[in-house]
């Protein structure tokens, strides 16, 4: 809490995520802002309200942000609130993975979970609605609005069809209006009407879909698959019409474009590469008799990023520019104008990998980016454009390194490597020229080595890597990030070492878990969370305590802690406090099994009487154990009455 205006307006944080600016005097908050702690995994904004997106988080919500009131029928004087937002969590378990917005019904959004779960919500009833069927060994990498396909899939209510994927290659069809419906698996679907294509792909070796993307006109589908394989159906026949073979890695993200006659699917890989593909003339010389599709190497563009794989590409929604975005694993946002065949821009403010991105409706040159660091940005790309290239190819590929990076040091050693290499070593010769006339003491200042080990060989850096973390403590933030991951490795290198050793130290793995869950904290990261030290490690101060902090996480951390605290106590013979963490989160039959695996009938039966239904079948077999128990024991009248 802080106070501020001689005591009239206080700001308030709290576990629910949420900052409030509050007016003491008359008690009403002026402004609320809903944080969040966990990855956006995706973002999508509705057609239908160019003002609002929806972001799937990982703490089992979906969040409506309302960054704008455009679309508001109910407009006041005041000011918008930039951060007004809603958050949705009835009926949702697990990471919220994917979210689509309904092109034409208002408040209807599709999602799917880290457990292979998929529903639809009402935003404007909090109403949610999950499907019969789900994924039971995988999550789906994708899922889209495909609306009639009852023609095709011979169903006359598939006539607002959800159309998902899964890892495993299986894609299937469910009625949006009926969600206890079967759903319909369109493989079959896809060999009857494919039958030598789909012979041809089951036959490689790990066959695995990866990502799936429909254009907004609801014409194509297309699959990108682990090998690099690109595959586009007619999504009216299912009937396939282009195959690409141009990516060696897995596909990791599609988006489709239709501009004029120009019909483009972008796709992403593992290897950094972009390709563009061109379909114009291949979907208009489509012919139903033609059944034997050769996949092409051919691409129309190559979007060169970088060796880091990419994460999500997106076209802008501008209908007269071809403008595409991509998140990538290196914890930057790189932006391409296709007509111009350059990279236009790049945003460098993410501290991790970049996992969602979505343009803005309202502003057509605005997107929105979420990343692991669980930051979301909105920002203009205009101000964010590449710096122009010097006259070598060489400095250019410096010049885009230095404007990536988060580091100040290490934008600083790019500057000097790229001064460097413009005036032909230049700078090296004079740096080099001044520490010969420096004494030994000198050489040996920090800032003098942090400068002149811009221009050492690989060789030289490798034996001065103890003076390189040295200089991250006099960088800025995002140094000791880096500083702070070094030390987290070091710590899960000796965890190995240790767990080799037959007499190994368990007070040195329990300090390390200390140390790793305060440096979690400091970063506002909570991998940490959840995983202890370890079941064989007594239960001690450090565990209560994360326990106690895991509700800023999240929801399914705090349960996912609290369970596994409570096996670590049943396996240290803490039955009774074992039992009352099962029963905080909820987990009723573990906290009965506890006490029926160690006899502990009367406990048993007097939880299951009152936190179970009164007929309850596991009530029976609780009174015949405890009879025998009572009887192995020669209670034998006891035994009788039970």
């Amino acid at each position: 809490m802080h106070w501020f205006h001689g005591g009239d307006r206080c700001i308030t944080t709290s576990l629910d995520k949420r900052i409030i600016r509050w007016n003491v005097k008359s008690r009403e908050p002026f402004q609320i802002l809903n944080t969040q702690n966990a990855f956006p995994y995706c973002l999508d904004s509705p057609v239908w309200n160019i003002g609002e997106i929806g972001v799937a988080m990982g703490d089992g919500c979906i969040k409506q942000w309302n960054y704008s009131n455009v679309n508001s029928i109910m407009r006041s004087n005041k000011p918008h609130n930039y951060y007004d937002s809603n958050v949705f969590w009835k009926g949702l378990s697990g990471h919220i993975k994917n979210i689509q917005y309904h092109p034409t019904r208002e408040n209807i959004l599709a999602y799917t979970t880290s457990n292979g779960n998929i529903g639809i919500y009402d935003t404007v009833k909090n109403q949610c609605t999950q499907f019969k069927y789900y994924y039971s060994n995988s999550e789906s990498v994708g899922i889209y609005w495909a609306l009639d396909m009852s023609s095709v899939l011979g169903n006359p209510h598939m006539t607002d069809a959800l159309i998902s994927c899964n890892s495993e290659g299986e894609i299937i069809a469910l009625d949006s209006n009926k969600h206890t419906s079967q759903a319909i698996v369109i493989n079959s679907v896809l060999e009857r009407l494919n039958p030598g294509w789909i012979n041809s792909i089951k036959e490689k070796v790990g066959f695995m879909r990866t990502c799936m993307a429909i254009d907004e006109n609801r014409k194509y589908i297309a699959f990108g698959h682990k090998d690099g394989l690109v595959e586009v159906y007619m999504l009216d026949t299912l009937k396939i019409v282009f195959a690409s073979n141009y990516h060696i890695r897995n596909i990791t993200s599609m988006d489709w474009k239709i501009l004029g006659n120009n019909i483009w699917l972008a796709t992403g890989s593992g290897d950094g590469k972009i390709g563009i593909h061109q379909l114009t003339i291949t979907i208009e010389s489509y012919s139903e008799d033609k059944h034997q599709i050769v996949p092409s190497s051919h691409i129309f563009r190559t979007l060169m990023k970088d060796n880091s794989p990419v994460s999500t590409v997106k076209w802008s929604h501008d209908p007269d520019k071809a403008i595409i975005a991509a998140g990538s694993f290196s914890s930057f946002v790189t932006v391409w104008d296709i007509s111009d065949k350059k990279r236009v821009s790049v945003f460098t403010q993410h501290r991790d990998r970049v996992i969602s991105v979505c343009w803005s409706r309202l502003e057509l040159d605005n997107l929105f980016t979420g990343s692991e660091d669980r930051f979301i940005y909105e920002f203009d790309y205009k101000d964010y454009l590449c710096t122009e290239p010097l006259n070598s190819k060489s400095i250019c590929i410096l010049i885009v390194d230095a404007v990536t990076s988060s580091s100040r040091i290490q934008l600083e050693a790019h500057a000097l490597s790229i001064a460097g290499k413009a005036l032909e070593k230049n700078v090296n010769h004079s740096i080099k020229y001044l520490l010969d006339r420096l004494t030994r003491e000198e050489q040996c200042d920090p800032m003098v080595e942090e400068y002149s080990s811009t221009f050492m060989t690989k060789e030289e850096r490798s034996e001065d890597k103890k003076g390189e973390v040295i200089h991250m403590m006099f960088g800025d933030k995002n140094d000791i990030h880096q500083l702070l991951a070094i030390e987290a490795h070091a710590m899960d290198q000796r965890k190995v070492e240790e767990s080799t050793v037959v007499h190994s130290v368990k007070n040195n793995l329990l300090a390390d878990y200390d140390m790793k869950l305060a440096m979690d904290i400091m970063q506002g990261h909570y991998q940490t969370m959840g995983d202890g030290p370890g079941m064989d490690t007594p239960v001690n101060i450090s565990d209560w305590i994360m326990l106690a902090l895991s509700p800023m996480v999240g929801k399914e951390t705090w349960i996912k802690a609290m369970k596994n605290q409570a096996d670590r106590l049943r396996k240290n013979g803490h039955y009774h406090l074992a039992a009352s963490c099962y029963i905080a989160c909820s987990h009723i039959y573990d906290a009965v099994a506890v006490y029926r695996d160690h006899s502990m009938f009367r406990e048993a039966i007097v939880l299951a009487k009152l936190r179970l239904p009164v007929d309850d079948p596991i009530l029976i077999p609780l009174y015949r154990e405890w009879a025998s128990d009572l009887q192995s024991k020669n209670e034998d009248e006891l035994a009788a009455i039970w």
